[in-house]
C-alpha cells in the first residue's frame, strides 16, 4: 500500500514528516550538546545510534501519521549526536594534519549525504515500497558485528 493512501495527502504528509525530522535534529544538537559535558560521548553516540537504529524499523510499521511524526522526532533528535560529537573525536584521534584531512573529508561526506540519499531513497522504494527505506535505515545502523552476528 503506498504512503499516501496510508498516511493522506502525499504533499502534506511529506512536508510534517519532514519538518518534524528537521526539528527533531535541531533538539538532538541542543540536547547532546548538553549531554556530552556530563556524560561519556562515545557511550552517547552509541546510544543515539541503538536508538536511530530501533526506531527507523518501527517507521515503516507506522499505522497513522501522528504516529509517524512522533517517530520521525525522535529518528531526528537520535540522529544528531554524530553532528556534535563526531568533530571532538576526529580531533583527539589525530595530530593537526591528520585531524584537519578528516575534518574535511567528513565535511564532505556530510555535504553529499543530503544530496545522494534521495536517490538511494528512489531506488529502495522502487525495490521495496516506502516501508524498504526505513527497514534499510535501521539495519544499516547497526554496529557491524550486531549485523554479522544477525546474519549468522
Amino acid at each position: 500500500m503506498p504512503i499516501s493512501a496510508r498516511l493522506g495527502s502525499i504533499a502534506t504528509t511529506a512536508q510534517r514528516v519532514m519538518a518534524t525530522c528537521a526539528a527533531g535534529a535541531g533538539v538532538g544538537l541542543i540536547l547532546f550538546g548538553e549531554l556530552g559535558a556530563r556524560f561519556d560521548q562515545r557511550l552517547l553516540l552509541l546510544g543515539s545510534l541503538l536508538a536511530f537504529g530501533g526506531v527507523s524499523p518501527w517507521i515503516a510499521l507506522t499505522p497513522g501519521l501522528e504516529t509517524m511524526v512522533v517517530q520521525r522526532l525522535l529518528q531526528g533528535a537520535a540522529g544528531s549526536a554524530a553532528t556534535v560529537f563526531a568533530p571532538g573525536m576526529l580531533r583527539a584521534l589525530y595530530d593537526d594534519h591528520g585531524a584537519i584531512r578528516a575534518l574535511g573529508l567528513l565535511g564532505s561526506i556530510e555535504s553529499l549525504v543530503p544530496a545522494l540519499a534521495p536517490l538511494a531513497g528512489l531506488w529502495l522504494i522502487g525495490l521495496g515500497g516506502w516501508p524498504a527505506t526505513f527497514k534499510e535505515t535501521g539495519g544499516l545502523s547497526l554496529p557491524s558485528h550486531s549485523r554479522s552476528r544477525a546474519a549468522v
